[in-house]
């Protein structure tokens, strides 16, 4: 979330989109949707259909060890 000084007071903005990990939790925010895709994909988080879970790419990489 970013923050920013207007008059001596600060706005908080709120991101209006976000994934969260299935697994562990870790959340990806952006403001814009189609930001939050690229910027899921090129971090590697992977969506599972059948089963309806998102995981991140930390916890992708630690279930096929």
């Amino acid at each position: 979330m970013r923050f920013e000084e207007i008059g001596g007071e600060s706005i908080r903005e709120r991101t209006r989109y976000y994934i969260r990990c299935s697994v562990c939790g870790y959340m990806l925010s952006a403001n814009d949707y189609n930001k939050l895709i690229r910027k899921a994909n090129n971090q590697g988080w992977r969506y599972d259909r059948k089963l309806d879970k998102t995981y991140c790419m930390y916890c992708l990489m630690n279930d096929e060890e």
